[in-house]
């Protein structure tokens, strides 16, 4: 009795079933078991009768179950058949340990769901559980994850290269969208949908199915400088604060030196003279140096800091418009750092005023972008909310393009972000959920 304990422990099966034999073949690498599952209570699926008698010895049936050992296991037992008497149907005894559609174990399909909410690709997952791709597969189409049905306190929103679609049997290819809208939630920092574009009329169409109340929820609303997101945010979230990242701020200020440096680069290689031609590659080299916030060197250059600050002063000493380009970013930076939001304010208005009458035109037309969205901008200070949990997820979406090459279908690739970046990973255990799900729909995984 001790070893049949053991036995059923090591397999992790059921514990009202009994194991009639194990057969280990190293060869193939696999271990098939031979069980025998208790009677069931008869209740007819169709009519809820329970006047029901057993029709035939039923069928031998073998599903997969969780691997042993590093070898697939495979469970065979007899599935009997009942016939119900008062509306004379006949059906399959049901297993609650079985898969009602997938020849394998609740537990592998468990087990399968979990391994999905990692950032591993399809094929290693089949190599950890012991299974083939196609297998693997089949468990993540029976996944469904709906629309969330409640909107986050802050929301943030962002666009990322997705270059994912549909199949369009017409034309038999696939209409493909370059960018896709990432959803994410501020406050928990997870993703809770994905969009197949970024257009403004489909955005806020998706935003306007949730009822007003619902929309009045959302007290920030957190983008970049793009103008329809932020006509997104007026129309659809009546009472929320809009929000600009400062990370696009910031990244319009570094697109503004980046124009002046090529600028500065196109004229030395005109000149074409060996002098000209040795300081554009120094000019190219110090790009990042140039755009480095003045706090961070010592962390970022280390040791090296003495010789990278000469190469920065050298190219700041040369070319008067990187110098007032770099002022104007550094001064920025501070801003960015000052605790007081009246101080920030007030510093932000006096950078305005000297960038705007700088005679660099870069430099005046990333001040006017600024000036334009300069309420939603000090918006970010005063309630500090911050678009970063959209661009984290950017981050976790790149990768997760590599693992999944070749991914055409933007069903399939919400799908896997949703299980990967979204509120599956806030459960204290995750395994409950897919669990819960199978016990109260058969067949269909609800998220």
């Amino acid at each position: 009795m001790a070893r049949q304990l053991s036995t059923k422990r090591l397999y992790q099966l059921p514990s009202d079933i009994t194991i009639i034999s194990s057969v280990e073949s190293p060869a193939r690498n696999r271990i098939d078991l031979s069980v025998k599952t208790p009677p069931q209570e008869r209740i007819c699926p169709h009519c809820g009768s329970r006047n029901c008698i057993v029709k035939d010895s039923g069928r031998m049936q073998t599903v997969r179950h969780l691997p042993v050992a590093n070898r697939s296991v495979f469970v065979t037992f007899r599935h009997r058949r009942f016939l119900c008497k008062d509306c004379r149907t006949s059906y399959y005894e049901p297993l609650d340990w079985v898969h009602d559609q997938l020849r394998m174990t609740n537990a592998l399909v468990t087990d399968i769901c979990l391994q999905l909410t990692e950032m591993v690709s399809i094929h290693e997952i089949a190599k950890l559980e012991h299974v083939t791709d196609e297998a693997v597969t089949s468990v993540f189409n029976i996944i469904s994850i709906d629309r969330p049905s409640s909107l986050p306190k802050s929301l943030c929103v962002d666009e990322f290269k997705g270059e994912t679609g549909t199949w369009n049997p017409e034309r038999k290819h696939w209409d493909i969208n370059k960018f896709h809208c990432n959803i994410t939630d501020g406050s928990a920092g997870i993703l809770i949908d994905v969009l197949p574009a970024i257009k403004k009329d489909f955005v806020a169409d998706y935003f306007m199915q949730y009822p007003l109340e619902e929309r009045r929820r959302v007290k920030y609303f957190c983008c970049d400088m793009h103008s329809g997101f932020i006509s997104i945010g007026k129309a659809c979230f009546p009472d929320a604060i809009i929000c600009i990242d400062l990370f696009h701020v910031v990244n319009r200020l570094n697109m503004a030196m980046d124009a002046i440096r090529r600028r500065t680069q196109d004229s030395l290689l005109e000149d074409g003279s060996e002098e000209s031609l040795r300081e554009c590659k120094n000019l190219k080299n110090c790009r990042y140096k140039l755009k480095t916030k003045e706090s961070s060197k010592e962390k970022l250059w280390g040791t090296e800091q003495t010789k990278q600050q000469a190469r920065l002063d050298h190219v700041l000493g040369l070319y008067p418009e990187i110098c007032e380009m770099h002022d104007r970013l550094q001064e920025f930076l501070v801003i960015i750092d000052t605790g007081s939001y009246a101080r920030q304010r007030m510093d932000f208005s006096s950078w305005l005023r000297r960038s705007l009458a700088s005679e660099v035109p870069e430099i005046r037309s990333a001040a006017a972008t600024l000036q334009h969205w300069r309420g939603y901008i000090q918006n970010s200070w005063k309630y500090g909310q911050t678009n970063g949990p959209c661009e984290g997820i950017n981050n976790k979406v790149k990768v997760h393009k590599r693992i999944s090459y070749g991914v055409h279908n933007f069903d399939n690739f919400r799908k896997r972000l949703l299980l990967i970046c979204g509120p599956l990973h806030l459960t204290h255990d995750p395994a409950v959920l897919f669990r819960r799900s199978l016990s109260e729909k058969k067949g269909e995984i609800q998220l």
